[in-house]
């Protein structure tokens, strides 16, 4: 319970059984005026306690229902929260909640050659499509002779001697589905029998 000199409105907490069925003198301490304080409504004040005790019991309700709805947004909205914040993809990733299959997309590589001052390289290029908006990944080429045995899988199982070389594409960014074309010469001459050509992401 709280009592305020009406002199100079100095506040004093104090114990309410004290002025509960009668009233008393008090003096204040700060600047010694003499009054007397007279009982409290005992019923108001329960009134107030209770009331303000239902309030802070009223809110608990609400903030778990808050809660739900947010755990229930992140695990079933999951797609379209990914679209909206990208950096939701990590999150995912790491509960183990990620896209099982690649979301970069690397579509219709092909490889040529071409000739500079003599020499024969080889220009590959293809599509590359993210499902989400990203910085563009470095992609790595592998190229292979006709001795080389490739499996059903794109992996070279036998006499495999690939030119490697790494590169990105133009684009610095990819939108949410956005495709782009990619195109890329090998950083040395090469043999005229390359038989096949391979373009993923590098590590």
């Amino acid at each position: 319970m709280i009592i305020t000199c009406t002199s100079c409105s100095k506040k004093y907490m104090v114990d309410p059984v004290l002025f509960t069925n009668k009233e008393r003198k008090v003096r204040c301490v700060a600047c010694g005026f003499e009054w007397i304080e007279k009982p409290k409504d005992t019923a108001a004040n329960a009134n107030n306690t209770k009331r303000s005790l239902t309030k802070k019991i009223m809110r608990w309700p609400l903030f778990i229902l808050v809660f739900a709805g947010f755990i229930t947004s992140f695990f079933f909205l999951k797609n379209p929260l990914e679209k909206i914040m990208p950096g939701l993809i990590s999150v995912y990733n790491v509960i183990g909640m990620g896209t099982t299959t690649n979301p970069i997309k690397i579509s219709d590589v092909t490889c040529a050659t071409t000739q500079k001052e003599d020499q024969t390289y080889v220009i590959v290029t293809g599509t590359l499509k993210y499902v989400a908006s990203s910085s563009t990944p470095e992609l790595i080429a592998q190229l292979y002779d006709q001795q080389a045995e490739i499996d059903k899988n794109g992996q070279c199982t036998k006499n495999c001697h690939p030119i490697v070389w790494r590169f990105k594409p133009k684009e610095t960014q990819l939108k949410d589905g956005q495709t782009i074309a990619f195109t890329s010469r090998s950083p040395q001459p090469v043999l005229e029998d390359v038989a096949r050509c391979f373009v993923g992401l590098a590590e």
